[in-house]
């Protein structure tokens, strides 16, 4: 089974439900309910049914729904969102050498300390390598089905940029993470 983390921004009458401890279990639900509607998409495509992931690793503490809240549970928060980041990351760059070993480098170089470019050819009757490609196009289209791992709702991205990251974590208490354990699909032969 497969992790998959969706990050929401709470309005402020959920951050004031966070603030009682009274209205979090409720809360949690809500957030699991809203994060189960967007991963609806992932039902046949990415797998065949999804659940929350209370504990969604060695070590971690179980939260009701998979659900940490930020205000109040800043560290259960940031663990839960390096391990989606760390798993994301990973995924994405077994992605790209699964398109690299699809064909032939023409020319590789490094333009600059966060860009490497890949030039490649590739045999154009190979269908496993648009699928690949289709993919890639899909995660950067934003896609949840395409998420690596990770999906932010709202600004309903695959991805955000450094700075929308540091600002989300420089305001933690205005955000949810919300884990979910994925059953893959079935193989058939």
């Amino acid at each position: 089974m497969k992790n998959f983390f969706i990050v929401m921004p709470l309005d402020e009458a959920a951050q004031a439900m966070a603030e009682r401890e009274s209205d979090r279990d409720q809360l949690r639900a809500l957030v699991w309910s809203q994060a189960a509607e967007s991963m609806k998409a992932l039902l046949g495509r990415t797998c065949s049914q999804f659940a929350p992931a209370p504990a969604p690793g060695d070590g971690i503490n179980a939260l009701p729904y998979g659900v940490a809240l930020g205000a109040v549970e800043p560290m259960e928060f940031l663990v839960r969102y390096s391990l989606a980041r760390m798993a994301q990351e990973r995924e994405l760059e077994a992605r790209q050498q699964k398109i690299l070993s699809l064909g032939h480098t023409v020319f590789s170089g490094q333009i600059s300390d966060s860009i490497k470019l890949a030039v490649m050819a590739a045999s154009g009757d190979n269908p496993e390598i648009y699928r690949e490609l289709e993919l890639d196009a899909r995660f950067w289209k934003h896609d949840i089905t395409a998420a690596a791992g990770l999906y932010f709702l709202a600004p309903d991205r695959c991805a955000i940029t450094k700075a929308e990251e540091q600002r989300m974590l420089s305001h933690i208490f205005r955000y949810a993470i919300c884990a979910a354990e994925l059953v893959p699909m079935e193989v058939r032969t």
